[in-house]
């Protein structure tokens, strides 16, 4: 009797742990569905430019938005971020770069993303805020990189390009540089499109009235003038690196023989090709 007893207890526990189970199985699986069922819900598809960043583990003293060239050369047109179900969460439509300091690039992407909007009408990418000013990262078959939102919208982007002549002055630079000067010098990006110019240049003699006459230097001062391919928007112009050209911005740029940093340049005068000076 003892021994019937025992044998029905052990298998009513074996029946309950194994229906345990199916039901703890089965939750996660309405779990899952209900989560699956959210998000395609809820998806929604927009289009998002950005800028990649500084990789966290390169000791150099370079620009926030700058990259080593074998990451540039590693990310394609058409490469896609792909959830475990094989299904695109985000593709490169186009990607502008261009050479900078330090076997580095400055790139730019557009993407298509598949993000999720939430109750409050924010959007998500991978659970993260996806918006203007947050960083978006992005796992690519040959890279995985981190990038700065600048543009986010449900139309893709139209670009306003038009051309513009800079005036630039600058201080410290050592007179062996402004020997290397090379009017027409110019930067070109990767599909060979001609995107900043030298004009022309003079050195100027320093005077304590120069901006930055605070630093302490011992180099000359430098007045340059560069033609930039630029994007217009709403009556504002920005550079491929993103940078605002406006008189009185500091301003950095790289060419093959000459490097300007932010901390020493300024734009002093900004006009349309036609002459018309920019306020």
């Amino acid at each position: 009797m003892d021994k019937a007893f025992t044998r029905y207890l052990n298998k009513f526990k074996i029946y309950n742990l194994r229906l345990s189970i199916l039901l703890v199985l089965f939750l996660l699986f309405l779990t899952v569905v209900y989560f699956l069922f959210y998000v395609k819900r809820n998806q929604i598809t927009v289009y998002v430019k950005a800028v990649l960043i500084k990789p966290q583990d390169i000791p150099l003293n370079v620009p926030y938005f700058w990259t080593p060239y074998w990451i540039d050369e590693s990310i394609s047109i058409g490469d896609t971020d792909s959830n475990p179900l094989g299904n695109s969460k985000a593709s490169v439509l186009n990607k502008d770069s261009i050479d900078s300091i330090n076997w580095g690039k400055i790139v730019n992407l557009l993407l298509i993303v598949q993000a999720v909007k939430d109750k409050s009408g924010n959007y998500l990418f991978n659970s993260k805020p996806l918006a203007v000013g947050t960083i978006l990262n992005l796992n690519f078959p040959r890279s995985h990189i981190n990038t700065y939102v600048n543009y986010i919208g449900n139309e893709r982007p139209k670009s306003n390009l038009t051309k513009l002549r800079v005036q630039l002055k600058s201080i410290n630079i050592d007179l062996e540089t402004i020997d290397n000067i090379k009017i027409g010098d110019s930067i070109k990006n990767n599909k060979n499109e001609t995107i900043a110019k030298i004009v022309s240049y003079k050195e100027l003699p320093y005077t304590s009235a120069s901006f930055l006459s605070n630093y302490a230097f011992s180099g000359s001062e430098l007045e340059l003038t560069i033609e930039l391919l630029v994007d217009s928007t709403n009556l504002n112009y920005y550079f491929i690196d993103g940078q605002r050209i406006r008189q009185n911005e500091s301003f950095y740029i790289s060419f093959p023989n000459l490097t300007l940093d932010s901390n020493y340049t300024k734009i002093t005068k900004v006009e349309k090709l036609n002459g018309n000076e920019i306020d």
